[in-house]
């Protein structure tokens, strides 16, 4: 068993009895706070979504001094972010692991003297006993049933299921008054060094701004192959993206994504470029910037492919578009609901014990081409509309 899924084993069930034995705290009116803990430690899509209820909370507390706690997994995600001033990294499963490592990160947070909590997590009990041991006064959170962490709350936030996770997360907002009257999605700050390095990649692979870029993400985290698509038909799709449309293709992904990609490149008949993730995630959104269009399976990369501005066709099985297609462009989503869809909850912590991963399987090459060309059909029309 992998330290991941001993850590969640500890947490469900060892850190869920602690809470089950500390008393419930009382709910409280809001005092107007001057130092502002927010928490959210995984995973990099839960991030780039957080951010635009990250922006609209600063905007609410002005003269408050707001920091995040996370793992150093996501630092790319939110370092530069203009509306926080602080970041915490609390590397749970490396140096900061263990009772030592906890203990450690309490006694930091009590020196910290935050007045007012906010944690974004679904279903992680131990952020909550955390800023419980770290004496902060007002802790606020999503009122989830089932989840016992709640009762540690002294300010509870509706969990609206049945919203996207970006409106879900702005719920927040909205609990605290914040101004802000819908989410926008953000940009990962980047710098000109980043621009620089993917316009070097384009010169040194004949990429120009008069060609018509795609990038296609096949790749997912180790606990999350059943969202992955049959390599084939990716393969399929490149060629048929390049013989339509003319596109150069890039493939997107981790060094943990080699075999998958080297699968797909085996059975391609034309030409594919590729981009290594691992390397840097802001200059892979630099590099989504350059992107006529993203295709992607359900993960971190889609997220910030919409966040950059970049058109995203998302393929979902296991989890429901109706809460994490890649934001604005809902409508580009493609998804095979099955008897069993969806398998996946995260905010319930529930995730797809599936082996056969039948969902994906049901969406064809011609469902994504379709989509694709309803994309470049539109694009077309607007041109001829400016002209």
């Amino acid at each position: 068993m992998d330290k991941i899924k001993i850590f969640k084993k500890i947490d469900k069930y060892l850190v869920g009895a602690l809470i089950r034995l500390m008393p419930s705290s009382k709910p409280a009116d809001l005092r107007e706070p001057k130092n502002i803990l927010l928490i959210k430690t995984v995973a990099i899509g839960d991030l780039v979504v957080l951010l635009p209820t990250i922006k609209a909370l600063k905007k609410r507390f002005k003269d408050a001094k707001l920091t995040l706690l996370t793992t150093p997994r996501v630092k790319e995600v939110v370092e530069g972010f203009p509306f926080l001033d602080d970041i915490i990294y609390y590397d749970i499963l490396g140096e900061d692991k263990g009772i030592r490592g906890f203990s450690r990160m309490v006694k930091k947070l009590k020196a910290k003297r935050f007045d007012l909590s906010i944690d974004f997590e679904h279903y992680y009990n131990f952020t909550s006993v955390l800023t419980k041991f770290a004496g902060i006064r007002q802790m606020a959170g999503f009122k989830i049933e089932k989840q016992p962490r709640k009762k540690l709350f002294h300010l509870t936030i509706p969990y609206k299921f049945d919203k996207h996770e970006v409106e879900a997360f702005f719920e927040a907002a909205r609990f605290f008054e914040s101004s802000e009257e819908k989410p926008e999605l953000q940009a990962l700050a980047t710098t000109e060094k980043d621009r620089e390095v993917v316009e070097k990649y384009l010169k040194e692979n004949g990429l120009t701004n008069g060609d018509v870029i795609i990038g296609v993400h096949p790749g997912t985290s180790d606990s999350a192959k059943v969202r992955r698509w049959l390599p084939e038909r990716h393969a399929k799709t490149i060629d048929l993206l390049q013989n339509k449309y003319g596109a150069k293709v890039i493939i997107t992904g981790t060094s943990q994504d080699e075999a998958m990609i080297n699968a797909i490149e085996s059975k391609i008949k034309t030409k594919a470029y590729r981009w290594k993730t691992d390397s840097s995630l802001k200059e892979f959104a630099e590099l989504c910037k350059k992107l006529d269009l993203f295709i992607s399976v359900d993960t971190g990369p889609m997220h910030i492919a919409a966040a950059m501005g970049t058109r995203t066709v998302g393929l979902f099985g296991p989890n429901t578009p109706h809460k994490w297609s890649a934001y604005g462009y809902d409508d580009l989503a493609i998804y095979k609901e099955l008897d069993c869809s969806p398998c996946t909850k995260q905010y319930l912590g529930q995730i797809s014990k599936c082996s056969t991963g039948e969902c994906m399987k049901a969406i064809m090459v011609e469902d994504v081409l379709s989509v694709v060309e309803r994309v470049f059909d539109k694009s077309n029309k607007e041109s001829k509309e400016l002209v």
